[in-house]
């Protein structure tokens, strides 16, 4: 019940379980007073959030999508929710234009800083340690396939040398991290940060490359349901936070914030193996971990729902434009199905392409048979 989880937090904290009103940035719009005062700590948690999703995500395109996509949830809640007000000027140039543009690309910057880095985080012996165990079987998580694109990456240097009876895994895997790539090479130089500090910093940064959002049907969902899964994860903050009557920067929303942040960086990381990754067939554990906190918020939140009544009802205009959306993103998606290839043409297809290769077998057996005729012809001369 939610009288009950309200008189619990008391325990944690007394000042909690008191009801709090809530703030609404929509009033008087056209007053200077009114944006020196939206000035406050939430500008800053709007810039050093985004910063983080930029580390997190790695991809403008998304970074926009989520930006925009949160702002019309602002929009579409705000009946529910006062703290959702706000100015034409705060949606677009403090957030969209400003915190949210800043954070972003601040943060991918620095993911494009970090990839022209070499970090030792390990010696070599506890890499060997951590990285070679006595019995490890490749498991078909994420774990492997992510293992499996590292090695297709880096290029495998002591593979190129000559084999010693001696040798064995964990030497190989000393000589692989010892001789660094080329790429890395020419770019060893760029250390900047002291070595005290190096400790600190990732040992390696991998740069995410996701699929373009129309290649497929499949890859257009897959984005879709990240992009609202990240969407559901801001709101249900908001939401638990005015139904469980808690401050903004309470302890605990922080410390959720801190945990949520690792626990992002994880799951985003094995989702993109299972898009990009063709040997990927499935999710990782943190990933289906995400995914399982965030609908147990989500569910507590609409469980909870009674206690931000009574509420205004949703404008006739915002479900119209729900319904507009939802109907472009099914034609979006119908499209994309349709515009597969069908097996028959893919059979034409592969046929050409055979035809294709028959002529050039053709002439490398014209060229093979003229050699040997040649050179049995020069045999002959040199017999006589």
């Amino acid at each position: 019940d939610l009288d009950d989880v309200r008189r619990g937090l008391r325990y944690i904290d007394p000042n909690l379980g008191k009801p709090l009103p809530e703030k609404s940035y929509a009033q008087n719009c056209h007053s200077f007073s009114t944006l020196a005062g939206s000035m406050d700590v939430f500008v800053l948690a709007h810039f050093f959030g985004w910063l983080v999703k930029a580390l997190i995500i790695r991809d403008a395109r998304l970074l926009w999508i989520l930006s925009v996509l949160f702002e019309w949830m602002e929009i579409s809640l705000r009946h529910i929710l006062p703290n959702f007000w706000e100015c034409w000027w705060d949606h677009l140039i403090l957030d969209v234009f400003g915190c949210n543009l800043l954070g972003m690309y601040l943060g991918l910057a620095l993911c494009r800083r970090f990839q022209m880095k070499e970090y030792f985080w390990h010696d070599d012996d506890s890499l060997v340690s951590a990285s070679c165990p006595q019995s490890s079987l490749p498991s078909p998580t994420s774990s492997s396939c992510r293992d499996a694109r590292e090695e297709e990456i880096e290029p495998n240097v002591a593979s190129n040398m000559p084999s010693s009876p001696s040798s064995s895994p964990e030497n190989e895997l000393r000589s692989r991290k010892r001789s660094a790539s080329p790429v890395r090479s020419r770019r060893s130089g760029c250390r900047v940060v002291p070595g005290s500090l190096r400790q600190f910093a990732p040992y390696e940064w991998t740069g995410y490359k996701w699929p373009k959002l129309f290649s497929s049907a499949s890859t257009f969902v897959s984005l879709l349901l990240f992009c609202v899964a990240v969407t559901l994860l801001d709101l249900n903050v908001f939401f638990l936070k005015a139904e469980l009557w808690m401050q903004p920067a309470h302890g605990l929303i922080l410390a959720r914030l801190t945990l949520w942040t690792f626990m992002a960086a994880a799951g985003t990381r094995e989702y993109y193996e299972f898009v990009t990754d063709v040997n990927c067939k499935r999710m990782g554990v943190q990933c289906w971990i995400d995914l399982a906190v965030v609908s147990t918020e989500a569910l507590l939140s609409i469980q909870w729902f009674h206690g931000l009544q009574p509420h205004d009802p949703c404008p006739q205009w915002i479900i119209v434009a729900w319904i507009g959306i939802v109907c472009v993103l099914a034609a979006v998606i119908a499209w994309l199905l349709l515009r597969r290839p069908r097996p028959s043409s893919l059979k034409r297809m592969s046929s050409s392409s055979l035809s294709a290769e028959v002529p050039s077998l053709s002439a490398r057996e014209t060229l093979s048979r003229e050699s040997h005729s040649r050179k049995a012809l020069l045999e002959g001369q040199k017999d006589e």
